[in-house]
């Protein structure tokens, strides 16, 4: 916060008190002069300070630092009367008050400082006033004294304490200096065990080489290891040369009834769910012409797999059987079916529209934009009770309560309003669509106009 000391000095000086003053802060640092105060404070010698407590001349001092500490200290006025200031060879009496001033939001607190001399001079000689001052200036003093003495002694105990903590830093810098030295006793042992298992380590290069002759005994598992994992999470079977069963992944029951029993039975023994496979004979031709065979066929589940017949290579690009792989590809036929049955949809001249149990359309095809005049991005903003006559309301509600109680709805005749105020009849198909849980989520309607049908 800034603070415009000199509209505060005025106003705190001019207004309150005719005398000369001054403001400070809390560190006796002066902000703002008010009138001629020459006789009170004067510059120390030396380098130039501000500093009230320097520039107090003899007699005010104490009285100063005394009355800015108890206005500190109550938060309220502090007035000391009939101080004695000596001044170019005299001696004034003056009354000197210190008032704080309220500025929550400032830096520090300042004080407004008041020098206010009294009117008759003071003689020279010492009368009971000046006595009276004196007497107050050496009690001040000797409390002063006092407050020194016990500064005194807490930094004597200080003292005391500090080199009491010396004496425990050096203790325990005996006890780290011994710690090192078993920490270098450590280290000495852990280089004579590292030697050791550089020794040992030696002996252990001799022995892998040992065990080298026997990884080429593993190439062969390696092999159907290597294979196997090219197939991961597909069904899988590996034959030999002579089209028996060597392994399966456990994926491949889904396809072909094996158990781990039928490991080394021919192929041709085992029963399969697979319409029009003919995978013996593929397994033949992969061994007599080393070109992959691939055909799609479907299972007794209704399920389609693309079947793919390789041959069995070694590391050694040895053929060494044959390797069966079944992709299940019923999802992307689900894709394509319905991608056809989309385009279908759309380029239908009925009106078929997708909305949820709310009402809110979700799909419209085009043969509902040129029924109903709405286009598709207009439609997806609406609502179908918006293209309802207001009279089938009940109609419309009595079949959403029967989609959601898993009842079929029958095809029935009913209105549609289109985008021009027009009433057309038409004939209603509901189907109710489900998640895979088996709970209605969604309805799709065809509707038909009767009289485009009429006319056509």
């Amino acid at each position: 916060m800034e603070i415009n000391i000199r509209q505060l000095a005025e106003k705190a000086l001019l207004e309150s008190y005719a005398p000369p003053g001054v403001i400070i802060n809390s560190q006796g640092e002066i902000l703002y002069i008010q009138g001629r105060t020459g006789r009170y404070l004067e510059p120390a010698p030396g380098e130039a300070k501000w500093n009230i407590y320097d520039m107090a001349r003899e007699g005010l001092r104490l009285e100063l630092l005394s009355a800015v500490r108890q206005a500190a200290s109550l938060k309220s006025t502090v007035t000391s009367k009939g101080l004695q200031v000596r001044s170019n060879g005299e001696t004034r009496a003056l009354n000197l008050t210190v008032k704080p001033l309220d500025l929550p939001d400032a830096a520090s607190r300042l004080y407004m400082v008041v020098f206010e001399e009294i009117s008759s001079p003071v003689p020279k000689t010492p009368g009971r006033n000046e006595r009276a001052g004196e007497k107050k200036t050496i009690q001040k003093i000797e409390a002063l004294e006092k407050e020194l003495q016990n500064s005194k002694e807490n930094l004597q105990i200080t003292i005391e304490e500090l080199e009491t903590a010396n004496e425990e830093l050096k203790s325990t810098n005996e006890e780290l200096q011994s710690t090192n030295e078993e920490l270098q006793s450590t280290n000495e042992e852990l280089e004579t065990t590292k030697e050791e298992q550089q020794s040992l380590n030696e002996e252990l290069v001799t022995v892998n080489s040992e065990l080298q002759s026997k990884i080429e005994e593993l190439t062969t598992a390696n092999n159907d290891m290597k294979n196997l994992f090219d197939s991961i999470d597909i069904p899988t079977i590996f034959l030999d040369m002579d089209l028996c069963i060597k392994r399966y992944t456990a994926h491949v029951t889904r396809v072909i009834n094996l158990i781990h029993t039928d490991i080394g039975r021919p192929l041709e023994d085992i029963t399969t769910r697979l319409q029009t496979a003919h995978l013996v004979e593929d397994a033949r031709n992969v061994l007599k012409d080393l070109a992959y065979r691939e055909n799609e066929v479907q299972s007794a589940d209704g399920r389609y797999y693309s079947i793919r017949t390789a041959p069995y290579r070694t590391s050694e690009n040895v053929i060494d059987g044959v390797v069966i792989t079944f992709v299940d590809v019923t999802q992307a036929k689900k894709v394509e079916f319905e991608r056809r049955l989309i385009t279908v949809v759309k380029d239908s001249n009925d009106a078929v529209t997708i909305q949820d149990l709310d009402g809110n359309i979700k799909a419209w095809n085009r043969g509902a934009e040129n029924m109903y005049g709405y286009s598709e991005a207009e439609a997806l903003d609406m609502n179908i009770s918006e293209i309802i006559p207001r009279e089938e309301y009940g109609t419309v509600l009595k079949f959403i309560a029967q989609i959601k109680a898993h009842r079929d709805v029958s095809s029935f005749k009913t209105k549609r309003k289109t985008k021009d105020g027009r009433i057309l009849e038409v004939w209603l198909t509901v189907t109710r669509l489900v998640n895979e849980q088996g709970q209605p989520i969604e309805i799709a309607t065809t509707e038909r106009d009767l009289a485009w049908l009429a006319q056509n």
